[in-house]
Protein backbone atom coordinates (compact mmCIF):
# COMPACT_ATOMS: atom_id res chain seq x y z
CA UNK A 1 0.00 0.00 0.00
CA UNK A 2 1.26 3.45 -0.81
CA UNK A 3 0.32 6.92 0.30
CA UNK A 4 -0.51 7.74 -3.34
CA UNK A 5 -3.06 4.91 -3.47
CA UNK A 6 -4.63 6.09 -0.20
CA UNK A 7 -4.88 9.66 -1.42
CA UNK A 8 -6.34 8.58 -4.76
CA UNK A 9 -9.12 6.63 -2.99
CA UNK A 10 -9.77 9.49 -0.54
CA UNK A 11 -9.78 12.15 -3.29
CA UNK A 12 -12.30 10.13 -5.26
CA UNK A 13 -14.51 9.55 -2.19
CA UNK A 14 -14.49 13.28 -1.36
CA UNK A 15 -14.84 14.34 -5.03
CA UNK A 16 -11.63 16.37 -4.74
CA UNK A 17 -9.41 15.46 -7.69
CA UNK A 18 -5.79 16.44 -7.28
CA UNK A 19 -5.80 16.01 -3.52
CA UNK A 20 -2.28 15.11 -2.39
CA UNK A 21 -0.08 14.78 0.66
CA UNK A 22 2.54 17.49 1.16
CA UNK A 23 6.23 16.58 1.20
CA UNK A 24 5.79 16.13 4.97
CA UNK A 25 2.97 13.61 4.44
CA UNK A 26 0.14 15.92 5.55
CA UNK A 27 -3.07 17.02 3.83
CA UNK A 28 -5.86 19.24 5.21
CA UNK A 29 -9.39 19.20 3.85
CA UNK A 30 -12.48 21.22 4.76
CA UNK A 31 -15.49 18.89 4.87
CA UNK A 32 -18.97 20.37 4.27
CA UNK A 33 -20.31 21.53 7.60
CA UNK A 34 -17.03 23.36 8.33
CA UNK A 35 -15.18 20.34 9.70
CA UNK A 36 -11.43 20.50 9.20
CA UNK A 37 -9.92 17.09 8.55
CA UNK A 38 -6.19 16.55 8.66
CA UNK A 39 -4.78 13.41 7.07
CA UNK A 40 -1.23 12.35 7.81
CA UNK A 41 0.74 9.50 6.29
CA UNK A 42 3.12 7.91 8.79
CA UNK A 43 5.83 6.40 6.59
CA UNK A 44 7.38 4.39 9.44
CA UNK A 45 4.23 2.60 10.62
CA UNK A 46 2.52 2.80 7.20
CA UNK A 47 -0.59 4.13 8.89
CA UNK A 48 -3.03 6.81 7.86
CA UNK A 49 -3.63 9.18 10.77
CA UNK A 50 -6.81 11.27 10.91
CA UNK A 51 -7.18 14.32 13.11
CA UNK A 52 -10.15 16.68 13.39
CA UNK A 53 -10.57 19.61 15.78
CA UNK A 54 -14.07 19.32 17.24
CA UNK A 55 -14.18 22.00 19.93
CA UNK A 56 -12.53 23.50 22.95
CA UNK A 57 -12.66 22.38 26.55
CA UNK A 58 -12.76 25.94 27.91
CA UNK A 59 -13.93 26.37 31.48
CA UNK A 60 -15.33 23.17 32.89
CA UNK A 61 -15.52 23.91 36.63
CA UNK A 62 -17.91 21.07 37.42
CA UNK A 63 -16.08 18.63 35.14
CA UNK A 64 -19.22 17.63 33.25
CA UNK A 65 -17.65 18.02 29.82
CA UNK A 66 -14.41 16.36 30.89
CA UNK A 67 -16.35 13.38 32.22
CA UNK A 68 -18.37 13.21 28.98
CA UNK A 69 -15.14 13.06 26.95
CA UNK A 70 -13.64 10.41 29.20
CA UNK A 71 -16.86 8.41 29.11
CA UNK A 72 -16.95 8.56 25.32
CA UNK A 73 -13.39 7.19 25.18
CA UNK A 74 -14.13 4.31 27.56
CA UNK A 75 -14.19 1.22 25.36
CA UNK A 76 -14.77 3.72 22.50
CA UNK A 77 -18.44 3.79 23.49
CA UNK A 78 -18.99 7.32 22.16
CA UNK A 79 -16.36 7.48 19.45
CA UNK A 80 -16.86 4.31 17.38
CA UNK A 81 -13.18 3.38 17.75
CA UNK A 82 -11.54 6.80 17.61
CA UNK A 83 -10.12 8.79 20.52
CA UNK A 84 -11.10 12.23 21.82
CA UNK A 85 -8.05 14.11 23.09
CA UNK A 86 -7.39 17.51 24.63
CA UNK A 87 -4.29 19.43 23.57
CA UNK A 88 -2.90 20.69 26.91
CA UNK A 89 -1.62 24.09 25.74
CA UNK A 90 -4.75 25.22 23.91
CA UNK A 91 -7.40 22.96 25.48
CA UNK A 92 -8.60 22.24 21.94
CA UNK A 93 -10.42 18.92 21.62
CA UNK A 94 -9.49 16.62 18.73
CA UNK A 95 -10.88 13.38 17.42
CA UNK A 96 -7.95 11.15 16.41
CA UNK A 97 -7.53 7.78 14.72
CA UNK A 98 -4.83 5.76 12.97
CA UNK A 99 -5.06 2.66 10.81
CA UNK A 100 -3.19 0.60 8.21
CA UNK A 101 -4.81 -0.59 4.99
CA UNK A 102 -3.90 -3.31 2.54
CA UNK A 103 -4.11 -2.92 -1.23
CA UNK A 104 -7.56 -4.54 -1.43
CA UNK A 105 -9.19 -2.47 1.31
CA UNK A 106 -10.70 0.41 -0.66
CA UNK A 107 -14.19 -0.16 0.76
CA UNK A 108 -12.81 -0.44 4.30
CA UNK A 109 -10.89 2.82 3.87
CA UNK A 110 -13.98 4.67 2.64
CA UNK A 111 -16.15 3.24 5.44
CA UNK A 112 -13.52 4.15 8.06
CA UNK A 113 -13.16 7.68 6.70
CA UNK A 114 -16.94 8.17 6.55
CA UNK A 115 -17.37 6.90 10.11
CA UNK A 116 -14.61 9.20 11.34
CA UNK A 117 -16.19 12.22 9.64
CA UNK A 118 -19.62 11.33 11.04
CA UNK A 119 -18.24 10.98 14.58
CA UNK A 120 -16.20 14.20 14.32
CA UNK A 121 -19.20 16.17 13.09
CA UNK A 122 -21.36 14.74 15.88
CA UNK A 123 -18.85 15.85 18.51
CA UNK A 124 -18.31 19.22 16.85
CA UNK A 125 -22.06 19.97 16.99
CA UNK A 126 -22.37 18.53 20.49
CA UNK A 127 -19.51 20.66 21.80
CA UNK A 128 -20.73 23.82 20.02
CA UNK A 129 -24.13 23.38 21.62
CA UNK A 130 -22.75 22.02 24.90
CA UNK A 131 -25.42 19.41 24.32
CA UNK A 132 -25.46 16.31 26.48
CA UNK A 133 -27.14 14.22 23.79
CA UNK A 134 -26.00 10.61 23.53
CA UNK A 135 -23.01 9.83 21.35
CA UNK A 136 -23.57 8.08 18.01
CA UNK A 137 -23.88 4.33 17.99
CA UNK A 138 -21.85 2.09 15.71
CA UNK A 139 -24.70 1.76 13.20
CA UNK A 140 -25.48 5.47 12.78
CA UNK A 141 -24.20 7.38 9.79
CA UNK A 142 -25.12 10.54 7.94
CA UNK A 143 -23.31 9.33 4.80
CA UNK A 144 -21.21 12.44 4.32
CA UNK A 145 -18.48 10.68 2.35
CA UNK A 146 -20.23 7.65 0.91
CA UNK A 147 -22.27 8.09 -2.25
Amino acid sequence: MTSQWLMQVIAEALSLPGLAFSDEGVCSVLIPGELELQLEWDEVSEQLVLLAPVGQLGDDPDGVLSRALLGANFLFSGTRGETLSVEPGTRNIFLCAARSFGPSSEAALIDWLAGFVDTAQHWRVRLLNQDRAPAPSAGESVNLVRG
